[in-house]
C-alpha cells in the first residue's frame, strides 16, 4: 500500500484529558506553536495529574548541516543522442578504458567479470518458450521452467520464475559491460538472446498472488521486479547498438519486455485512495526504486511516455481499481503520464523532493533504507544527467541530504545505528562506498573521501599492489549492479587512495521530519565522542513501537543498541516476537503490551511523539520528548541529560487508570546488582518481547536507590536507579541486536535486558543515572519532586561535586534546590565550588547560586567551561535573543565571536564582571567565547 507522508501539517502538542498544554505545529515546525498556559482546573482534571509540555521553536536547536544552497557541483549534464544513454554513455566507457590501462583493482576485476561472464555464454540458453494449456490459455512461466539449478525442489512457481529472471536480469547488465568495454559481439549476442527469450509477456500467463493493489507482479514483489529491470535496461541500453540487434528486435524488447514490467509499476491500484497512486508513487525506498525503474527503461526504449511517468508520476480516471486489471499481465495502461507542466506524484515532485528528503533526512529514517533507496536514486540522477537533467543541484541540491543523512546520523566509528527496520553496519562495506564515489565525483565533499578510501579499501590496494594475483582482503569495488539492490558499477578507480580529509567531527543534529535528536559530547576518557539518540517523531514506514527509545555509543562502541532487524522478513519469528516488540528498545512498555505503531497511513491516527527540548553543547547536552499515542490513555514524557561522565534520565508517565510500567535497559556487559535476584521467570502465556527473555531473574520490591553494573571487556557502565518508589529490578538474558559488524553468529550479539517495573501505579517518575566514567565518576543518585508537585529533579553526587538535572511538568518558575527556572528542562553541573555548565532548556531564567542566565524570551541557552579553560555562551535556538549573564567567572575576560567550527573571528565589544552582568545580543545559534586578554589577537 503506497504510504503518503503529509509534510504540511505535523500535529504538535494537543490538548488531552490529562491536561496537556496544547499547540500545534505545522509546515514541519517552521511556524510558532503557541505557548499556552493551561491551569488543570481548566480541563476538568485533577492538578496533580498535570504534564506541561510545550512545543515552541525556540527549544529546538536548530542547524542539522550547513546550508545546501551554496552548494558545488562539479560537471555540467550533457544530452546525449543515440545510445548507451543510461548509466553510462561512450564518454564514460572511454574513461573506463583509460581506467583499466593503469589500474590493477579494476584490471582485476574486469577479469574476473570476463571469466563469469566466458562461462556463462559458454551455457546453452535454458529458457523455455512460452507454452499453453489444453484450454489454449497462456500458462505462467514457473509452471513449466525446469527446476533451478541449485534450488530446492520444492519451489512454488513464483519463486522458480523469479530465479530465473533475476540471474539473467544480472547477467545482461554484465554481458553489456563486457561489450562496451571489449567491443566482442559474443557478449552482445547472448544478451540480445537473453532479452528476446524474455520478449515474450503477452504470452505469459499470470498467478494467483499477482496484484498491483498489493505491490504483487508477474515474478512476485514489484520491488524485486523494479530491481531486476534496472539492470535488464542498463544491459540493453549497453548493447543497443550490436549490429545484429535488428529494429524489429528493438521493438520487441520494448513492446514484450521493458514496457508491461514498467507498466505493472506505474499501475494505479489504489485509485479509490488516490488517483496518482501508482507503485512507484510511493513515500519510501519502494517508490524511489520503482521510479528509477522505469526512467531507465524509458531511456533505454526511447520512450518518452515512460520517461514522464517515472519523473512526473500519473494520474487515472480510475475512481477504484479495476478488480479484472489489477490482476491482468500486461496491465493495460488506465493511466496517462503527468508533464512538466502538469505534474503529479514521480521522482522530481517525490523522491527528489521534500516530500521524501523532508528536513534533509530520508522519510523513513532507517540508515538501510536510506541507502537502499539511494543506491536507485544514484541511477536516475546519473541517466538524467545523461539527458541534460541535473538531479544533483536540483531543488536547492537536495539530493545531497541523502549522502549526508546517514553520515550525520552515525556513530563516530563510520557504522549505522540499526534504528527502525535496520541493522548496524559499517560504511566500509557493500555497495556504500560506490554510492559516495558519485558523491564525491559531482559534490567532493571531502567527508566522502573518508567512505571511499576507508582504511580496508586502502589496506586491500597495498596487498594488490604488493600481490596483484592474490590480494589479501576485499576491494569495496565492484563492476557489476549489486544484487542487493541495484547500486551502479564502482566510478573511480582513478582515485588517490592517499587522498583523505581531516578528522571528521559530527556535531549534534536533530531530524523532526523523522524523529532522531543525536546529541554528541566528548567521551570522559580518550578523544572520543559519546553518541546518544532519542527516537521520536511521526510514525513510518519501516519504523518500529519504540517512542523515546534511546540508542548510546560510549567507550567507543555501541553501549545501548537499538534492535534493528534481519531479513528477510518472510518466516521471521523474531520480527513479531523481538524486533517489533517495545520490550526490545530502551524506553517504557504499558502493561506488557507494545506501543501502537504502524507504518505512516493517512487513514489512521497517527502514532507519534514530539520534541520539546533540544539543547546542544560541547561538553554536555539536553534534550526532551512525549507521546500521548503510543498507549492510549498514558501520556510518556522523557528528559535526558547527558554530559562527559553519565547520562541522565527523567522518564515520566501519567494515567487517569493504574497501569504495570516496565522501563527497560539494554546494556553491554554482564550484569551485576546490588539487589539480591531469584529466578523468576514470567507467568504464561508470556507476550511477546517477554517470551524472548531467558534466565529471568528479578528482585523483591525496593523504593531504595540500587545499581546495576555491567560490565565489558575492560570497562564497566553502572546504571544507578534513584529510588523513591517500590521498583523492582528484572534482568533477562537473550535479547538480540543485529549487528553487521559483529562476529557473533548470524551478525545477531545479544544484551541482557534490566527492567526497572512499576506495578498498579498511574503516574510515576523513573529517576535513573548510567555513569560512564568506568571508575566510578557518578557517587549517588537522590530524586525529588513529582508529577504531583510539577517537577522532577535528580541531585547526581560526582567526584566533582553535585549536578542537577531539572524536569517541569507544570508552567511557572520553580524553586528548588538551590535551583531557581522556568525552564522545561535544566542542567547544571559542577566542578567543585563552581559550575562548570549550566543549561536552560526552554525558558526565560535559570539561576544558581550567584550564577543567572537570562533569556528575552523563551528559549535556549548555556555557559559551559571550555578545554582551554575559557568559557563559552550559546543561543541554540533558531532566532536570535538578548541573554543577560550573571558569572562571576567571567569577570575580567574578553569576549570572542565562534564560528560553527568553534574558531574565533572577532572580538566582541562586552565587559564581563559588572553588578548587572553581561548583556549581549546573540543572532540564532551563535556562540562566543570568554578568556583571558588576548591583547589585539583575533584568535587563540
Amino acid at each position: 500500500m503506497p504510504l503518503d507522508f503529509q509534510q504540511d501539517s505535523i500535529p504538535g502538542m494537543l490538548s488531552n484529558k490529562h491536561g496537556l498544554v496544547g499547540g500545534w505545529v505545522v509546515g514541519m515546525m517552521t511556524v510558532v506553536a503557541a505557548l499556552i498556559a493551561v491551569e488543570a482546573h481548566a480541563a476538568g482534571v485533577d492538578e496533580d495529574q498535570v504534564i506541561y509540555n510545550a512545543i515552541l521553536p525556540a527549544n529546538i536547536a536548530s542547524g542539522i548541516s550547513p546550508s545546501l544552497s551554496n552548494v558545488e557541483v562539479f560537471g555540467t549534464p550533457r544530452l546525449v543522442h543515440g545510445h548507451p544513454n543510461t548509466l553510462w554513455d561512450q564518454d564514460d566507457i572511454d574513461h573506463y578504458k583509460e581506467m583499466l590501462k593503469t589500474s590493477r583493482e579494476l584490471q582485476l576485476q574486469f577479469s574476473e567479470l570476463r571469466s563469469r561472464m566466458d562461462e556463462r555464454i559458454g551455457k546453452p540458453l535454458d529458457i523455455p518458450m512460452p507454452q499453453q494449456g489444453p484450454d489454449g490459455a497462456w500458462l505462467y512461466p514457473g509452471d513449466y521452467f525446469p527446476p533451478f539449478p541449485g534450488a530446492p525442489v520444492g519451489d512454488d512457481p513464483v519463486t522458480r520464475f523469479r530465479r530465473y529472471l533475476y540471474r539473467d536480469g544480472e547477467a545482461i547488465s554484465d554481458l553489456g559491460t563486457m561489450y562496451a568495454l571489449t567491443g566482442d559481439e559474443k557478449y552482445a549476442k547472448y544478451a540480445k538472446d537473453l532479452l528476446l527469450a524474455y520478449s515474450n509477456c503477452s504470452r505469459y500467463g499470470s498467478h494467483k498472488t499477482l496484484n498491483y493493489r498489493n505491490g504483487m507482479g508477474i515474478s512476485g514483489t514489484l520491488l524485486d521486479e523494479a530491481i531486476v529491470i534496472e539492470k535488464i535496461a542498463r544491459g540493453y541500453d549497453l548493447v543497443y547498438n550490436y549490429p545484429a540487434l535488428s529494429a524489429e528486435d528493438r521493438v520487441r524488447i520494448h513492446d514484450k519486455l521493458l514496457r508491461p514490467f514498467a507498466s505493472e509499476i506505474l499501475y494505479p491500484g489504489i485509485a479509490d485512495i488516490d488517483q496518482t497512486g501508482s507503485w512507484s508513487r510511493q513515500v519510501t525506498n519502494r517508490g524511489a526504486i520503482g521510479g528509477t525503474a522505469v526512467l531507465l527503461a524509458g531511456y533505454a526504449t526511447d520512450d518518452q511516455e515512460l520517461v514522464n511517468a517515472a519523473l512526473y508520476g500519473i494520474r487515472t480516471n480510475l475512481t477504484k481499481p479495476d478488480p479484472i486489471h489489477v490482476r491482468q499481465f500486461p496491465p493495460p495502461q488506465d493511466w496517462i503520464a503527468a508533464t512538466a507542466d502538469h505534474p503529479s506524484n514521480g521522482l522530481l515532485t517525490v523522491h527528489f523532493a521534500p516530500p521524501a528528503i523532508p528536513g534533509g533526512a530520508w522519510v523513513e529514517g532507517s540508515p538501510s533504507y536510506a541507502f537502499y533507496a539511494l543506491a536507485s536514486m544514484v541511477n536516475a540522477a546519473e541517466a538524467a544527467w545523461r539527458h541534460g537533467l541535473d538531479l544533483y543541484r536540483y531543488n536547492d541540491h537536495i539530493f545531497k541530504s541523502m549522502f549526508d543523512y546517514s553520515i550525520l546520523l552515525s556513530y563516530p566509528d563510520m557504522t549505522t545505528p540499526a534504528e527502525n527496520d535496520a541493522n548496524r553496519q559499517s560504511f566500509f562495506g557493500g555497495y556504500v562506498p560506490t554510492l559516495y564515489e558519485y558523491a564525491y565525483r559531482r559534490y567532493r565533499d571531502p567527508r566522502y573521501l573518508t567512505i571511499i578510501n576507508s582504511p580496508p579499501e586502502r589496506a586491500y590496494l597495498a596487498s594488490l599492489n604488493a600481490s596483484p594475483t592474490r590480494p589479501k582482503g576485499r576491494s569495496s569495488r565492484s563492476l557489476s549492479m549489486t544484487r542487493a539492490g541495484s547500486a551502479p558499477p564502482s566510478v573511480l578507480y582513478d582515485l588517490n587512495p592517499n587522498d583523505l580529509p581531516g578528522p571528521m567531527k559530527l556535531p549534534s543534529v536533530n531530524y523532526p521530519a523523522v524523529g532522531f535528536g543525536v546529541l554528541r559530547t566528548a567521551a570522559p576518557v580518550g578523544n572520543g565522542i559519546q553518541n546518544l539518540t532519542l527516537s521520536y517523531g511521526p510514525s513510518a514506514s519501516h519504523g518500529h513501537p519504540d517512542k523515546l527509545h534511546i540508542d548510546l555509543f560510549s567507550f567507543g562502541d555501541v553501549l545501548m543498541p537499538s534492535p534493528g532487524i534481519h531479513y528477510p522478513y518472510s518466516n521471521n519469528p523474531l520480527i513479531d516476537t523481538w524486533y517489533h516488540t517495545t520490550l526490545a528498545h530502551n524506553t517504557l512498555t504499558v502493561d506488557e503490551t507494545s506501543q501502537q505503531f504502524h507504518p505512516h497511513d493517512p487513514r489512521r491516527p497517527d502514532v507519534r511523539a514530539d520534541q520539546t527540548v533540544f539543547g546542544p553543547a560541547e561538553s554536555v547536552g539536553v534534550q526532551r520528548a512525549w507521546s500521548d499515542s503510543a498507549y492510549p490513555g498514558v501520556t510518556m514524557d522523557r528528559a535526558l541529560f547527558l554530559t562527559g561522565g553519565y547520562l541522565a534520565d527523567l522518564f515520566g508517565a501519567v494515567s487517569d487508570s493504574p497501569h504495570k510500567y516496565d522501563l527497560a535497559w539494554h546494556i553491554l556487559g554482564s550484569p551485576s546488582l546490588s539487589l539480591n535476584l531469584s529466578p523468576s521467570p514470567f507467568h504464561d502465556p508470556v507476550p511477546n518481547g517477554y517470551n524472548v527473555l531467558t534466565d529471568v531473574r528479578a528482585s523483591e520490591p525496593t523504593d531504595h536507590p540500587w545499581s546495576a553494573t555491567m560490565v565489558q571487556g575492560d570497562h564497566s557502565a553502572r546504571l544507578l536507579a534513584a529510588g523513591g518508589f517500590p521498583t523492582q529490578a528484572i534482568v533477562g538474558e537473550g535479547g538480540v541486536y543485529v549487528d553487521f559488524t559483529s562476529n557473533a553468529p548470524n551478525k545477531r550479539p545479544t544484551a541482557p535486558t534490566l527492567i526497572e517495573r512499576r506495578e498498579n501505579v498511574r503516574s510515576t517518575i523513573f529517576g535513573s543515572v548510567l555513569d560512564l566514567s568506568g571508575d566510578g565518576y557518578v557517587k549517588s543518585v537522590k530524586q525529588e519532586g513529582g508529577i504531583d508537585t510539577g517537577f522532577g529533579l535528580l541531585r547526581v553526587e560526582t567526584a566533582q561535586g553535585a549536578d542537577l538535572c531539572f524536569a517541569s511538568y507544570r508552567p511557572g518558575r520553580h524553586t528548588v534546590g538551590g535551583l531557581e527556572t522556568d525552564a522545561l528542562q535544566a542542567l547544571v553541573q559542577m566542578e567543585g565550588s563552581h559550575p562548570h555548565a549550566v543549561y536552560l532548556g526552554g525558558g526565560t531564567v535559570l539561576k544558581f547560586g550567584d550564577l543567572s542566565l537570562e533569556r528575552s524570551e523563551v528559549g535556549l541557552a548555556y555557559v559551559e567551561k571550555a578545554s582551554d579553560g575559557g568559557y563559552i555562551l550559546g543561543n541554540p535556538s533558531p532566532a536570535p535573543t538578548t541573554v543577560t549573564v550573571k558569572f562571576a567567572e567571567l569577570d575580567g575576560l574578553d569576549a570572542f565571536d565562534l564560528d560553527d567550527q568553534g574558531r574565533p573571528t572577532g572580538k566582541v565589544d562586552v565587559k564581563a564582571g559588572t553588578t548587572d552582568g553581561i548583556t549581549i545580543h546573540l543572532n540564532a545559534s551563535a556562540r562566543i567565547e570568554f578568556v583571558r586578554s588576548r591583547g589585539s589577537k583575533t584568535g587563540p
